[in-house]
């Protein structure tokens, strides 16, 4: 895994020496879509992305970032991303609807999501396929951070060749 944090600020004809190929996960979180300086490099990098066979992710990572480019993130769903991972609201906010909408709507697309529901587990959702997976009872301290350690974990078993 690598990271190229302040990659808003990667010049045109560096963007091409960031190794990508059809074997590499290429992550995308949500907040760059929300400064409107940092677009142009993110749909540059996803463009490489896609024309160097990486299979695209983007979490979604606020409802307000949905909420802001809710345009722009459902044109990334249709035509670049090959996975979404959000949660419950960040979903509906992507539909500006409920969940059964948004279902609706990443079966429509033909692409995969992954849609955490907090205490209730998560789903998946590719073509006519619904995964559920109940979350483990434990004793919530806080809930910092755990949107990320979910794509972290959901992403290492992709990697790792695991089924969804």
């Amino acid at each position: 895994m690598r990271s190229y944090p302040g990659t808003e600020n990667v010049a045109d004809n560096e963007l091409e020496k960031i190794p990508i190929n059809k074997n590499a996960i290429v992550f995308l979180e949500g907040y760059g879509l929300n400064s409107k300086n940092k677009v142009p490099i993110y749909l540059k990098a996803l463009e490489k992305a896609k024309n160097d066979e990486g299979y695209i992710v983007i979490n979604a990572s606020d409802p307000s970032c949905v909420k802001g480019q809710r345009d722009l993130f459902v044109s990334l769903l249709q035509n670049t991303a090959d996975l979404i991972i959000m949660n419950e609201e960040e979903a509906c906010e992507l539909v500006n609807g409920d969940l059964k909408t948004c279902i609706a709507f990443i079966r429509e697309t033909e692409k995969c999501a992954v849609i955490t529901l907090g205490a209730a587990g998560a789903i998946a959702v590719h073509g006519e396929n619904i995964w559920f997976c109940p979350a483990r009872d434990v004793q919530v301290i806080d809930t910092t951070g755990a949107g990320d350690g979910f794509a972290g974990g959901f992403l290492y078993g992709l990697s790792a060749g695991w089924t969804i």
